[in-house]
């Protein structure tokens, strides 16, 4: 989380608006977004489990 708030940006993008920082307990990535100053968590996700399981979130966001 220190990075993230330090360098938020430093992180690689795998959605539009949407970046994993790899987690020092790998295969754990944290999925998290930056609106202006706040950073927004989505997701803490296992990697090689349903990698991709946080996606429906954010499709159904506006549901």
């Amino acid at each position: 989380m220190k990075r993230i708030v330090s360098y938020p940006l430093s992180c690689p993008e795998i959605e539009p608006n949407l970046r994993r920082c790899l987690l020092s307990r790998f295969p754990y990535g944290l999925i998290y977004g930056v609106d202006t100053d706040t950073i927004i968590v989505v997701a803490v996700s296992h990697l090689h489990r349903e990698p991709r399981y946080w996606i429906n979130r954010i499709l159904n966001e506006g549901k």
